[in-house]
């Protein structure tokens, strides 16, 4: 699995007979490994495309046995990527290979989660970590989270990961460790069309593809009991409801969902 010393005229050592370096996303084998699930399976690493030199982030699948790559497929970027030929480093990855964690450069070094869990490849996901920390209101002091590190997963199954980013304590930046729980993001109402006719419509944000959501309402905040509008399935990262035959005077809405 790893080419060292590299291969010369001579040949390989005796002593590493078996040895084999497996192809990149652009069909040679240059490019770097970082992290490997415990099976030895799930290989993360970084290598150039066909299509362009800078080198992306990729997962590999492979056996125990030698020359048994299975699959190799790029890890998702982010639209906006760019600044650097090393756009993408999996540092770290969960012990089952779904998870990878480490940094996506978006004109700047940002800590990325991948997750990998869905068999379509096309379906894998990449989220920036100091963005979801902002839209949690958990970023505290920290001006940016730049890099991720290792990955493992707590009892409910959400990735723990470590890191570091900059720091600022009111009199300078500083490079500090960071531990942050990624778990499924809290829904966010965003606007509200038809306020004040019988058919309001309430659009919400943070959503997760395939989780219900229950939209509610009340006309007092203060009150426990909360009354339901409807629950409606998302199919994407936003999404809306409708309540209709709305009677006059104020009414305050939420989205909730269960984990």
């Amino acid at each position: 699995m790893v080419d060292y010393p590299p291969k010369g005229s001579i040949g390989y050592p005796a002593s590493y007979v078996g040895t084999w370096a497996f192809t990149g996303l652009d069909g040679t084998v240059v490019g770097e490994c970082f992290s490997v699930s415990s099976d030895g399976n799930k290989i993360f690493g970084r290598s150039p495309t066909p299509t362009d030199s800078n080198w992306h982030g990729y997962k590999a699948v492979v056996t125990s046995a030698t020359n048994s790559l299975q699959s190799i497929q790029k890890l998702p970027d982010f639209p906006d990527t760019a600044g650097s030929t090393r756009l993408a480093t999996p540092y770290g990855c969960s012990a089952d290979g779904r998870y990878a964690v480490g940094m996506n450069y978006r004109g700047a070094e940002k800590a990325v989660l991948w997750d990998t869990g869905d068999a379509n490849w096309a379906n894998w996901t990449v989220l920036d970590l100091t963005e979801r920390a902002q839209a949690e209101g958990i970023l505290g002091n920290f001006t940016v989270l730049y890099r991720a590190f290792s990955i493992g997963t707590n009892s409910a199954g959400n990735p723990v990961i470590t890191g570091v980013g900059t720091y600022d304590d009111g009199a300078g930046l500083y490079n500090r460790a960071f531990v942050m729980v990624v778990g499924t993001p809290r829904p966010r109402i965003t606007s509200i069309t038809g306020a004040g006719t019988s058919s309001v419509t309430v659009n919400y944000a943070n959503t997760v593809a395939g989780k219900a959501y229950t939209l509610q309402y009340n006309t007092n905040l203060s009150a426990t009991n909360w009354y339901s509008a409807g629950t409606k399935t998302a199919a994407d990262t936003t999404d809306s409801q409708t309540q209709s035959s709305v009677t006059s005077g104020p009414r305050y809405y939420r989205v909730y969902y269960t984990p």
